[in-house]
């Protein structure tokens, strides 16, 4: 029986139609067609209800993928296992992250990771989307704040410390703000994410009462990256991630307008956290990554 007709039927039961799998795969929606009827071919029964918009399972198809699931994962990581080298690491990994923080921490060690690792190839993909690690075959998510689904397994890898900062310009054009509730008469720019856009929170260093100060935006963005730049441009007060800032405030460009609190919209320390499938092992090549990312990224 051929591996590779069992791996296409677990993708074809996972997303729901073969158009998906045949993206994901880089395959025709033929090819993947063919590969199911074989494997029925192989089994004397069928696994798959087809119709002209989707598919379900027959109930031979669900007892089989329920028996079959982990066994395949099984053989690639067995795969895996014999393959690996950690003196001379070779093979694939995907990474997944934001577009904001793969790109400010990710991407640029990307290429002294390779060099280091010439027999391992990097795959990074960018997205605000909490993207399926087995469906998708991501070896390594980046994600900040707690998780949605406990099944997967996360490390700590940093923590995010939030500022709030404006333009030299638009402080010299409209005034600093001298307590956080002065905000109410300034442009805030702002993110489109729960209290982020609606309620900023304010502790004194070294102090335990918060002040809560809500928050009415001209302008929400989904990217924090075009948030700095509007920020820079005189937009207004912005409120964002301290490795995502830190270049701004050092050259001028950005003004820490509240140096003397603790600020957040959810958790004053929010973490950063390497996710990765919950397997019987982590392998070689993933965990050299995150060795290395975590050498490499201190600046962040």
């Amino acid at each position: 029986m051929d591996i590779n007709q069992l791996q296409i039927f677990l993708a074809v039961v996972r997303q729901g139609n073969f158009s998906a799998v045949a993206r994901q795969l880089d395959l025709s929606p033929s090819s993947i067609s063919r590969a199911i009827t074989a494997l029925e071919h192989d089994l004397g029964v069928r696994l798959l209800q087809r119709t002209t918009r989707n598919i379900a399972l027959t109930e031979a198809g669900l007892r089989y993928f329920e028996r079959i699931e982990s066994l395949v994962e099984e053989l690639h990581l067995a795969k895996e296992d014999i393959q690996e080298d950690t003196d001379n690491p070779k093979g694939a990994i995907k990474i997944s992250a934001s577009p904001s923080f793969g790109t400010v921490c990710i991407a640029p060690l990307l290429d002294q990771f390779s060099q280091h690792y010439p027999e391992l190839t990097v795959e990074l993909n960018l997205t605000d989307k909490r993207v399926d690690l087995l469906t998708d075959k991501i070896d390594l998510a980046i994600r900040q704040g707690p998780l949605d689904d406990s099944s997967l397994i996360a490390e700590r890898f940093l923590t995010t410390h939030y500022r709030v900062c404006a333009s030299p310009e638009y402080l010299a054009a409209h005034g600093s703000p001298e307590t956080p509730a002065d905000l109410s008469q300034h442009r805030c720019l702002t993110f489109p994410l729960g209290e982020f856009k609606t309620c900023w929170k304010f502790r004194e260093k070294h102090q335990r009462n918060v002040i809560s100060v809500n928050i009415h935006s001209p302008l929400t963005i989904n990217n924090g990256m075009a948030l700095k730049q509007c920020a820079i441009e005189s937009g207004g007060i912005v409120l964002l991630s301290d490795w995502l800032i830190h270049d701004a405030l050092r050259e001028g460009y950005l003004i820490d307008v509240f140096p003397q609190y603790d600020i957040s919209a959810t958790e004053f320390e929010a973490t950063i956290s390497f996710v990765y499938p919950s397997r019987a092992y982590v392998p070689a090549k993933v965990r050299l990554l995150m060795a290395f990312l975590r050498q490499s990224s201190k600046k962040c």
